[in-house]
């Protein structure tokens, strides 16, 4: 399903994968998937993070992201990464959650509904949150920011973890809320009840 594509380009901020170095590993590790069909089409049949793991292009960015490979979630949350970006064939400029926001084709409504939305950002576990993702990856039409995607999944595993900033503007819901909502209001308006 196509949706508008922002003529001015948004800055992207990312709380975990800020560093260009992380950026451009990620960047080209999924350019290569683009090229291994096989590769790419075992990590799309994949249902859970835990099946991710044993497939071969799990351990082709595992090998990239050794950082990633050392305590269990994050191991998971790599997973996640591979499994979910593995269904994005195209790089879309706007966050992912802000395009999840956007109008859907000039109905007022946007392209991932507020319900979905809110259940994707009260997902429990790994499983609940990749099937969220490979929804919401096939709502925009398979073309998202795969740098947005990845920060995100990341930054879900920290609060997870109770790693959580002290800054609530830097937590997972939070922006990704914030982001979504901002798309939305900008199409919706305010109903009285």
């Amino acid at each position: 399903m196509p949706v508008k594509q922002e003529t001015n380009k948004q800055k992207n901020y990312f709380v975990v994968l800020w560093q260009e170095d992380d950026q451009a590993r990620l960047k080209g590790w999924w350019q290569a998937l683009q090229e291994t069909p096989g590769e790419r089409a075992q990590l799309r049949r994949c249902e859970t993070p835990a099946d991710v793991l044993v497939q071969r292009g799990f351990h082709r960015i595992s090998r990239s992201f050794p950082w990633w490979n050392k305590q269990d979630d994050d191991v998971l949350a790599l997973a996640m990464v591979a499994g979910v970006l593995s269904h994005v064939k195209s790089e879309f400029p706007l966050s992912f959650p802000a395009q999840l926001g956007q109008e859907k084709d000039n109905s007022g409504k946007p392209v991932m509904s507020e319900l979905r939305f809110q259940q994707l950002l009260a997902s429990q576990n790994w499983e609940e949150l990749y099937s969220s993702f490979r929804r919401a990856v096939h709502l925009v039409g398979d073309a998202a920011n795969i740098l947005s995607i990845a920060d995100g999944i990341f930054l879900w595993g920290r609060d997870k973890k109770n790693l959580l900033n002290e800054n609530p503007r830097k937590r997972f819901s939070f922006m990704w809320a914030d982001a979504y909502y901002g798309e939305l209001f900008k199409y919706q308006k305010e109903t009285k009840s």
